[in-house]
C-alpha cells in the first residue's frame, strides 16, 4: 500500500498522546507527506537540519501514593520529527544490531503496517507462556521479580551514544540514519540542558528502541548466564532457578546493570516466591478475557466501514443502553477500499460484516459488560496471597475497570467507584468515573493530560457541558483543559477569578487569530500546520485517517498492569 511509515506513526500515536496525534494529522494533510520517500528522505533531512526544534513538555499521571499524585514528564517531539524517528526505526527493523534476543518481550519492532512497535499485550502474553514453561519444570524452585529505578531518566547519554554509534558502525547502518540517530540523542540532551546528568526522555518513539539497545549485552549475558531463566520487559525483570541460582543470578544481575548507571528499586519492589505458587496464578489477562473486547472494537469498525449508512442507527440504541463508545468516521471515503485495505483482508471483513447489524453488535456489548461486571466484583473480593496476586488482581482491575467506562451504565458506574475508591492503584480510574457522573472537571485536570485524554474520549458528545472550578492557570493545568477544547467540549467556569491567558489553550479553543504572539517553538509548527482557517481539531478527532488506522478505546492503557519507565 502507499502509506506505510505515516501510518505506523498515526497508529502508534493515536492511543499515547493525543496532542502528537493532531500535529501528525495536519502535517499528513499534504499528499506528498504521506509517502515513504517523504519519510526517508525529506523528513529525515528535515529533523537532521533543525536540530534545535524543541519537544512540547507535559505531565502524565503516573500514581497516586500516601495521598500525593505523582506525575511522568512527557516529551513530544514535533510531526516532522515523528515522522523521521519513524523511518528510523524501521530502518533498524532491517539490521540484526538493533534487534532485542528472545528474553526480551516490550518495544519490540513492527515490520508491518499497524504500529511502529508491536502491541504491548503481545509481548506480555509471550512472556507469561514463557515463565509459566519454566515454572513448570521441577528443577526451577523460585521466581524472583526486580524493578530497575528511574529506567529511562538514569540512563547514560554518553554511554547510549556510543551504543548507538557502535551498533551503526557494525552493521553498516546507512550513515544518514546514523547521524538522525545522533542528532535525537542530542536533541533530549539539550531539552535537559538544566540538569547534571541527563538522561534518556520519556515519549519519542526513538526512547525505547535505545532503552533496549542500551540493555542489550546484559540481556545477552543473563540469558547465556540463567540457561534462558531470564526475562525483561522494559524495566521489570523476571529470574527463575532453584534458590541457589536466583542468589547468583540476582548478584550478578546487579552487578552488571550497575555497570551502566542503574539500580533497581528497594525490597518494596523486589518479591521473591516459589514456582508452584506462580502456577497458582492464572494470567490475569486470559486468552478469553482478552479477546472479546478487541472482537467489539472489529466489529464496530466493520460495521461503520461497509455499512456507514447504520452507523446513526447503532448510535441511538448504544445512547438509550447508555453506553459511551463513539463511532469515528473514515475520511477517505472516494478511495478504493479493496487497495486500501488490502484485498485478502477486504474479502475477511466483507464476509464478517455482512452478517453483522446494529442490534447484534448492541447484544455483544450487553453480554460483555453483564461478563465484565461480575468478573470485576468477583476479582476485589478475592484476598491476595503474595506480591504476585496483588499485581494480579490490580491488574485485572484495571482492565475491566477501563472498558466498564465505556460500556456500563452511570448507575452501575456509581457502584464501581464505591469499590474502587480505597485503591490507590486505580485513583485515576475512579476520578474519571467521577467526572462522567457529575460532568465536573475540576479535579482530572489536575491529574495530567493523559487522565485528560481518558476523560474527554468518553464523555464528547455525552455531556452537553463541563463544569470546571479553576485554582490555578499553571501550564500544566491549562494544557490539560486544553485537552477537552481540543474535541470541542464546551466548559463552564465557576467561580472563577483567574484568567487563562494562554497561546496553546487559543489554539485548542480555535481562536487561531491570536497565535501571531506565541513564543512557542512547538506551537509555532502546529499553527502553521493548521492555517489560520476554522478549527479543525474536532473533526479531526472524531474521525479516522485510513481504514487501516487502529481504533483506540483505552482507558490509560487498561490492562497494562505496568509502570513502563520507573
Amino acid at each position: 500500500m502507499s502509506i506505510n511509515i505515516a501510518l505506523k506513526s498515526l497508529n502508534q500515536y493515536r492511543k499515547r498522546d493525543i496532542i502528537a496525534y493532531l500535529s501528525l494529522r495536519y502535517y499528513l494533510a499534504s499528499k506528498s507527506s504521506q509517502t515513504d520517500l517523504w519519510a526517508n528522505e525529506v523528513a529525515v533531512k528535515l529533523a537532521l537540519k533543525k536540530q534545535s526544534s524543541r519537544l512540547l513538555k507535559i505531565k502524565h499521571f503516573k500514581s497516586f501514593n500516601e495521598g500525593r499524585i505523582e506525575y511522568r514528564d512527557i516529551f513530544i517531539p514535533s510531526p516532522n520529527d515523528i515522522i523521521a524517528e519513524s523511518a528510523l526505526i524501521t530502518k533498524c527493523s532491517e539490521f540484526e544490531a538493533f534487534q532485542t534476543n528472545s528474553s526480551v518481550y516490550s518495544y519490540l519492532m513492527n515490520k508491518d503496517n499497524r504500529s511502529v512497535f508491536q502491541h504491548y499485550s503481545n509481548g506480555l502474553k509471550k512472556r507469561y507462556k514463557s515463565i509459566k514453561s519454566a515454572c513448570l519444570d521441577t528443577k526451577n524452585e523460585e521466581i524472583m521479580y526486580l524493578d530497575v529505578k528511574s529506567f529511562y531518566p538514569s540512563i547514560d547519554l554518553n554511554l547510549l551514544k556510543r551504543i548507538w554509534t557502535e551498533a551503526c558502525f557494525s552493521s553498516q547502518f546507512p550513515q544518514l540514519f546514523t547521524d538522525l540517530g545522533i542528532a535525537f540523542i542530542e536533541k533530549y540532551r539539550i531539552e535537559q540542558k538544566e540538569i547534571e546528568k541527563p538522561g534518556l526522555l520519556i515519549g519519542p518513539m526513538f526512547s525505547h528502541l535505545l532503552a533496549n539497545l542500551y540493555l542489550k549485552n546484559l540481556d545477552k549475558k543473563m540469558k547465556s548466564m540463567t540457561n534462558n531463566r531470564y526475562w525483561r520487559y522494559v524495566d521489570d525483570i523476571v529470574l527463575v532457578g532453584n534458590k541457589f541460582e536466583i542468589e547468583v543470578f540476582s548478584k550478578n544481575l546487579k552487578n552488571e546493570i550497575s555497570l551502566l548507571g542503574l539500580q533497581f528499586h528497594n525490597e518494596l519492589k523486589t518479591f521473591r516466591l516459589q514456582t508452584n505458587e506462580w502456577l497458582a496464578n492464572k494470567n490475569p489477562l486470559g486468552k478469553s478475557l482478552s479477546k472479546k473486547w478487541p472482537e467489539l472494537v472489529g466489529h464496530i469498525k466493520r460495521l461503520a466501514i461497509f455499512y456507514p449508512e447504520r452507523i446513526e442507527e447503532l448510535e441511538n440504541i448504544l445512547d438509550k443502553m447508555d453506553v459511551r463508545l463513539e463511532i469515528l468516521e473514515y475520511m477517505n471515503e472516494t478511495k478504493s477500499k479493496t487497495l486500501s485495505i488490502g484485498l485478502f483482508k477486504w474479502i475477511k471483513w466483507y464476509t464478517s460484516a455482512r452478517e453483522l447489524t446494529p442490534r447484534s453488535i448492541a447484544t455483544m456489548i450487553d453480554e460483555i459488560r453483564k461478563e465484565y461486571l461480575s468478573l470485576f466484583y468477583d476479582t476485589l473480593k478475592r484476598l491476595p496471597q503474595n506480591e504476585l496476586e496483588t499485581k494480579s488482581k490490580i491488574t485485572k482491575a484495571k482492565y475491566l475497570v477501563g472498558r466498564l467506562i465505556y460500556l456500563s451504565k452511570k448507575s452501575d458506574l456509581q457502584e464501581i467507584a464505591k469499590a474502587i475508591k480505597d485503591f490507590p492503584e486505580l485513583y485515576v480510574q475512579y476520578e474519571i468515573i467521577r467526572t462522567i457522573l457529575t460532568g465536573d472537571i475540576s479535579n482530572i485536570i489536575k491529574l495530567g493530560t493523559n487522565a485528560a485524554q481518558a476523560t474527554a474520549q468518553v464523555i464528547k458528545n455525552k455531556i452537553p457541558k463541563l463544569t470546571c472550578r479553576l485554582d490555578s492557570n499553571e501550564n500544566d493545568v491549562i494544557l490539560a483543559i486544553s485537552i477537552f477544547k481540543f474535541h470541542s467540549i464546551e466548559i463552564e467556569f465557576i467561580d472563577n477569578e483567574i484568567e487563562i491567558h494562554n497561546p496553546f489553550y487559543d489554539f485548542a479553543s480555535g481562536k487561531m487569530t491570536k497565535m501571531n504572539d506565541s513564543g512557542d517553538s512547538y506551537l509555532h509548527e502546529l499553527i502553521a500546520l493548521h492555517g489560520e482557517e476554522e478549527s479543525r481539531h474536532s473533526k479531526i478527532l472524531n474521525s479516522l485517517f485510513d481504514e487501516n488506522e487502529t481504533l483506540s478505546f483505552d482507558v490509560l492503557n487498561a490492562g497494562t498492569g505496568s509502570s513502563y519507565y520507573e
